[in-house]
């Protein structure tokens, strides 16, 4: 994580040099040579400046301090050397020995932003002496300059270390963007087609928050007024934590709502405020307002430490656990804006001059809360299919059996009554033949007794 990786000895760390605060073109430093003054670096324009957009540094450097440099195995005239300037704000163009070497982009507006991203410059081997000069107009906006030490080395010592930091601060962040972006489109997706499920939509104004934060890390050129980018990405960082906030309250199935209204009216002022800060200089106030990011992490935290202890259920120990990694990484870029940045301690060197922005890196974390979300909603959506599966089989077996019975004694009913009527049917049959007969009996008879009987049984059949 440190600027410089590289063994002791293998690079040189210049750090007296002299300061022209004056936004001179070169042609004109000859005339105001009498206007250097001492000074040492790592150096913070709002010390000692406050009314130029430009500084100029101007460092020695003689060929026994490159020879002594590990690693040099040619011919002074034939090595190649680098300048490598670890971190800056905002952007530096640079002359070794009266030749134009690099640029870090445009100076003016828009002003190219190296503020998280180091500068590398190879010098040519045709341009080193026995004394050399080293000369780095340094542009920022509004006095808000700072510069670190400058560290010279082989070509083949510090490429490696610069390319590797810029992969961290820039590549890196650069796909966090793509990724958070992606994650807030499938999670507001989730919540277009399922508008009841509100926490998605605030998980989806979480990442936006993030992927501009993670924009912020990389962007060269602002596509509109640097006052106006400041503004919207500290704004922005608050918005990411409020979001969260009410993102895993809902996702716990927690009723917040005084909570909840407390974070939004605290999103809601830091818009003035960010605004005045912004706009009229007064950056440190960026810092201070940004302290109830942090407390809203906490009170997070004490929520989900709260839910877990009273339900021993894995989603919010899930959350705990990244809460704790935000958090770390928040304070750490807090402290680390205040030292680097804004010049805050700048007698002291407690460590932080050389570490680099860590809250953005908590985006694949962010994407495992929702995937955790997700996840656990679906076991319960499983578990509770079963259930309600349980419950229908349950209930459709009690009609079921109930209905079979209604059938035994309907079909028994049909039974009987089929029987019946096929007696009925053998009745009559049986009448209106055995009537027939006794008729016809009655007719043919020629014995008075034999046709009186006869009349009787036709009259009983009747």
């Amino acid at each position: 994580l440190s600027s410089v990786s590289a063994a002791e000895g293998k690079y040189l760390v210049l750090s007296d040099t002299q300061a022209l605060p004056i936004d001179l073109e070169f042609s004109e430093l000859e005339l105001n040579d009498q206007y250097w003054m001492d000074a040492e670096l790592p150096f913070h324009w709002r010390n000692q400046f406050s009314d130029t957009r430009a500084v100029w540094y101007r460092l020695r450097l003689s060929r026994e301090e490159l020879e002594s440099l590990e690693g040099t195995d040619t011919e002074l005239n034939q090595q190649l050397y680098g300048i490598y300037i670890w971190r800056l704000n905002q952007t530096a163009d640079v002359w070794f020995n009266g030749t134009k070497i690099g640029s870090g982009g445009s100076t003016e507006e828009p002003m190219a932003r190296h503020w998280n991203s180091p500068l590398y410059f190879t010098i040519p081997a045709r341009l080193l002496a026995d004394e050399n000069e080293i000369l780095i107009k340094h542009f920022a906006q509004h006095s808000w300059g700072s510069m670190e030490a400058i560290i010279v080395g082989t070509e083949s010592t510090l490429m490696p270390i610069y390319e590797g930091r810029y992969f961290i601060q820039h590549d890196v962040a650069l796909g966090l963007f793509v990724f958070v972006l992606i994650t807030g489109l499938f999670s507001f997706g989730i919540w277009f087609y399922r508008r009841q499920e509100k926490q998605y939509f605030w998980f989806a104004i979480a990442s936006a928050g993030l992927s501009f934060f993670c924009l912020n890390q990389f962007i060269r050129y602002l596509p509109v007024d640097a006052d106006l980018w400041r503004w919207l990405s500290n704004m922005t960082t608050d918005l990411w934590a409020a979001s969260l906030l009410i993102f895993l309250l809902r996702s716990l199935n927690l009723e917040k709502k005084l909570a909840e209204k407390l974070v939004l009216f605290y999103l809601i002022s830091g818009v003035p405020v960010y605004f005045y800060a912004s706009y009229f200089q007064v950056f440190d106030l960026n810092i201070f307002y940004h302290i109830g990011a942090l407390l809203i992490a906490v009170y997070a935290f004490s929520i989900c430490i709260t839910q877990y202890i009273n339900t021993r259920d894995s989603l919010p120990a899930f959350y705990c656990c990244i809460l704790i990694l935000v958090f770390t990484a928040g304070v750490h870029d807090t402290v680390m804006q205040a030292i680097v940045n804004n010049g805050w301690f700048s007698n002291s060197d407690p460590g932080f001059q050389n570490h680099f922005n860590f809250v953005h890196f908590a985006a694949p974390l962010i994407f495992l809360l929702i995937g955790a979300s997700l996840v656990k909603r679906f076991i319960d959506s499983m578990n509770e299919a079963d259930s309600l599966n349980s419950e229908l089989e349950q209930r459709v077996t009690e009609p079921r059996d109930e209905l079979t019975e209604n059938y035994r004694a309907i079909e028994e009913v049909l039974v009987r009554q089929s029987a019946s009527e096929e007696r009925e049917r053998i009745y009559r049959d049986l009448h209106d033949d055995v009537g027939s007969k006794l008729l016809s009996l009655y007719y043919r008879l020629d014995n008075t007794s034999d046709s009186t009987l006869a009349k009787s049984a036709l009259e009983d059949l009747r």
